[in-house]
């Protein structure tokens, strides 16, 4: 149907619809937010590879991000789209290889999350839920609101010495995370 975000399609995501909601979320307060920030390390983004919406719309936020912000840092969390999961839709394998474009030459650092592998924890977690064993329900597909549950888990772990002053050791900056981390800067990509 028409008029719901990228429609399936990178190109309608990132330089149809996409470029006019970028350019109207980014003008309707956020940078009067940014601006208004005592310490601004940098930007954190999560999004989908396989739709017009997540991977067009997001790697066009990312790209006018980086245009706005140089010098800050970018790390994103992209959840990678799985014939397993979704079926077979020809157009996310697409989406996915000219978002990874951008992500290379835009971020410092991306996280790379299968869905079938979401998928399959949290079914797992399920099945170790003793109600969920007993009625069967392991079999159903997780509701999203548990998918992203366990991706904003994952991101808390990831990011919890940038958030929670602490030991020397462990309280670090998102540059000297980039640093320790990323050996050369176009092999940004962790699992």
């Amino acid at each position: 149907p028409k008029g719901t975000g990228g429609d399936g399609n990178w190109a309608s995501g990132h330089y149809h619809e996409g470029r006019q909601l970028v350019a109207d979320f980014l003008e309707g307060g956020i940078r009067r937010q940014l601006e208004a920030c005592d310490a601004l390390q940098g930007f954190m983004f999560t999004h989908s590879l396989g739709g017009g919406v997540g991977s067009g719309m997001g790697t066009q936020l990312v790209s006018k991000m980086r245009e706005e912000y140089p010098d800050k840092h970018m790390l994103s969390f992209s959840v990678l789209p799985s014939e397993k999961v979704s079926g077979y839709r020809e157009w996310e394998q697409y989406s996915s290889i000219l978002s990874l474009h951008h992500l290379v030459e835009n971020t410092d650092g991306s996280v790379m999350i299968e869905n079938s592998k979401l998928h399959t924890m949290c079914a797992k977690q399920q099945m170790q839920d003793a109600t969920a064993a007993w009625f069967g329900c392991g079999a159903t597909p997780p509701p999203v609101a548990q998918l992203n549950h366990l991706l904003a888990n994952g991101m808390c772990g990831v990011t919890s010495s940038l958030r929670f002053p602490g030991d020397r050791q462990l309280d670090v900056s998102m540059a000297s995370l980039h640093s320790t981390l990323v050996i050369f800067p176009r092999l940004h990509f962790f699992t």
